[in-house]
Formats: C-alpha cells, structure tokens, sequence
C-alpha cells in the first residue's frame, strides 16, 4: 500500500480537524413546566434566539416536561442514561441532587471568576446553589418575602406607615382586627400563618443549620421564640376563632386572595402577588415593606428561593454545558427576560432597580440584601420541609409546646442527616 506525502496527510488531518470543530454540539435541556406555561415560554424564546446566534456552536433541544412527577422523571432518566445535559429545577430538588454527584461542579469546567463576571450572585442566591466550594447551578428566577398591606385600612385606622418591629406589627394586627359579637373573627389586621416559610426564624436571630457541624439547630433559642412569637396569637384571639376564619377564607378568598377579599390588613408573603393585587384591585392603596425586625436584631430579613438550572454530571458535553448554563443564568439574558412588570427578580448584585416597575424596587433590595437568607443546602433538603412544617404544626394547633415541637424537629431532622451523609458517594 502506497504512503500519502506527508503534507497531504497533515492537509487531511487539518480538514479533518476543522470539520469536526464546525460540528454542532446538540444539548438537551429539560423544563420542568408545561409549554403553555407563560414562564416557560419566555425561556423558550430566549433558547430561540440563542439557536439562531448559535455561540459556542452549541445548539439546544428545549423540552417542556411538566411540573407533576419531574423530579422521578430527572431521577429515573438518569438512572437509564437517557438524562438532559441541562436541567431547570428548584432548590429543593439541587441541593440533594447536588450532594448526591448528580450535578456537575461548574467550577470545575469554568474558572470562577467568569462566573462572576456574567452572574454576580447576591449572598441569598450564592447559598442556594453552593455547596462545599462548588458551584451547581445558577438561579433563573427568585422570589422574596416581605409585606404586602392595603394603605386604605391603615389610613381608615389612624396609622402611618409599614410597621417596622415585630411589636409594632403586633400592635397593627389589634388595631386593624374587627370581631363579631359572638367572638369570632370579622377581619384579621394580621396573623404570621406562615411559620413554615423559615423567615420569622431567621428575624429573631435564629439559626436552622450548622455547616460546620452538619447538624441542624431549629430547636436554637431564636427559632424557639419566633415560634412563641407566631403562638401568642391563638392566645391573643384564641385557637377556635383562629381555626373557624381560616375554614372560612376558602369561600370569600377563593381566586382572589385574602387581602382581595378584604379579610386581611397585611400579609406576609413574596413579590409573586403584586401583579394580581393590581389587576384586581386596581384602586387599592397597596404598600410594601420589608419584614419588620426585633430589638437589635438583623434588618431586611428575607428568605430568598428561586427556579434554577443545572448541568448533570452525566453530560457528555460539560464544557458546552456550562457554557450555556453560565449564559441562561447571566444577568444580561435574565435581565431581558423578567425585568419592568415581571413579578420574578434576577438575584445578582450588579441589577439595578431601573430594571423593574417601581413596585418591585424594595423586593430587589430584599434580594440583595445581605440578611437575605436560603433554605440550608444539605443531603435532606427535600426532606426538611416535610419534618419541619410537621412539627411546628402541632404547636401551631395547640398539641404540644413550641419547644418541645422544635426539639422533636431537630431530633428526627439529624437522624435523617446522619443517614444520608453515611450515604454520601
């Protein structure tokens, strides 16, 4: 067999070299929401104009799989070898996947600093998708919490503004609260049915977690009082009125909202409900302010959540992978997405409050904000909220005291703890 002249075959193999640089790479990306979600669809857009630029020479395959049973989904395609290269979730489903080597350490493929550079992530962001050094995920979308009141019951009532400290909040909740003469509730100026939320946790300067120990601590003297805090109101109106107005919200509230439906002063609760109050409830004086703070305690307490996106660590493409990531989660592709009336905030530090409605100006400050808090990333993160919101229950209902529903908690949450990270890869 005669030999090919050497410049032939260094010409051969350049050819060959090019083509396969020119080659597409194809990436699938999961979205774990139906095509006729509205959220969905601005991302499909942006995935549109990604294909048409093509960077990188990647090109990305979306696919809508609905919110019901798309954690199996992920976790049986993996299992099969048939898993996305990208995946859209929520926090509490990559945090364990995370720990659990699921996911891909992007910092592993792309130097941090790049990261940095196209998704500076605030403190609140960067605690829900880190873990151990590493980077597995970026947010897409995040929520906060703060208050949400109708001005024209405060101004009808003689008060001036949002309530600053718990006492005072305390103190708007009885001037605003109207009973019947039989007792029962009327109108309720305000009542914390939101424990579970984790928020009034952290505002009375509680801790739900130790990194360092790898223990939870729910039963910390913080959480313990801000769940005594959350109990003084059935002492205050009793348990029974309490129960009875919340059996009744279903009729009067229901499609609206408790604060649509004039049952309510001030709710605690995310930024996610400003564009319904104002659809349809267009000439209420609506205001909002940070949850109020203790004595001495931190300010602008938040707890910040958020749709993100990961690269699995099964991927055979996981420079392309990242590399799409890093783009989906940069602030300028966010920003184009959900910025002006969009409820959802991009949680980066370099935003900047032009980019919304004026609405959302104190949200994005929330986010922000370096008391802006994420559930504890750990092994059982999907399983927290499950014993938590339990236990704290049977306080809430006059079962047991919040301490001992707390300790029960804290017992039963490091057990589980101490199994998974036994399982740990």
């Amino acid at each position: 067999m005669r030999k090919l002249p050497f410049a032939v075959t260094l010409a051969i193999l350049i050819l060959m070299s090019a083509s396969a640089a020119m080659q597409e790479v194809e990436l699938e990306f999961w979205f774990g929401h139906d095509r006729t979600n509205a959220f969905a669809q601005r991302f499909a857009r942006k995935i549109e104009e990604f294909n048409e630029t093509n960077p990188h020479g990647i090109r990305i395959n979306m696919h809508f799989m609905g919110t019901s049973g798309y954690r199996d989904k992920l976790i049986a395609a993996e299992a099969a070898g048939t898993g996305p290269d990208v995946a859209h979730m929520w926090t509490y489903h990559l945090q364990p996947f995370a720990v659990s080597g699921l996911l891909l350490d992007v910092y592993s493929v792309i130097d941090p600093s790049r990261v940095r550079e196209r998704a500076d992530l605030t403190p609140g962001a960067a605690e829900m998708v880190t873990y151990k050094g590493g980077l597995y995920g970026l947010p897409l979308a995040a929520n906060t919490f703060g208050l949400i009141y109708n001005g024209d019951d405060f101004n009808e009532a003689g008060l001036a503004g949002a309530p600053r400290t718990v006492e005072e909040l305390d103190l708007y909740a009885q001037r605003l609260t109207r009973m019947n003469n039989d007792g029962s509730i009327a109108h309720m100026g305000y009542y914390p049915d939101d424990f579970t939320r984790l928020y009034w946790g952290w505002v009375f300067g509680g801790e739900y977690y130790d990194p360092e120990t790898q223990r939870y601590t729910v039963d910390s003297p913080g959480i313990v009082a801000a769940l005594e805090w959350n109990v003084s109101y059935h002492d205050r109106y009793g348990l029974g009125a309490i129960e009875a107005f919340r059996s009744a919200l279903g009729s009067p509230a229901q499609g609206s909202g408790p604060l649509l439906s004039g049952l309510f002063s001030i709710l605690s609760i995310g930024q996610y409900r400003i564009q319904t109050l104002r659809q349809l409830g267009p000439d209420t004086n609506w205001g909002f302010a940070p949850l109020p703070s203790t004595q001495g305690g931190p300010e602008k307490t938040t707890l910040i959540e958020a749709d993100v996106a990961a690269v699995m660590a099964s991927t055979s493409h996981p420079q392309e992978a990242s590399e799409f990531l890093l783009w989906l989660g940069s602030s300028e592709v966010l920003g184009s997405m959900l910025g002006g009336e969009q409820n959802p905030l991009v949680p980066h530090n370099g935003v900047t409050k032009e980019l919304y409605h004026p609405d959302y100006h104190m949200w994005l400050e929330l986010a922000q904000s370096p008391n802006a808090r994420a559930v504890p990333f750990t092994p059982i993160a999907d399983s927290f909220a499950t014993v938590f919101n339990a236990q704290v229950r049977k306080a809430l209902n006059g079962q047991t005291t919040p301490r001992a529903a707390l300790s029960e908690a804290n017992s039963i949450l490091n057990e589980l703890m101490e199994l998974a990270l036994q399982d740990q890869p």
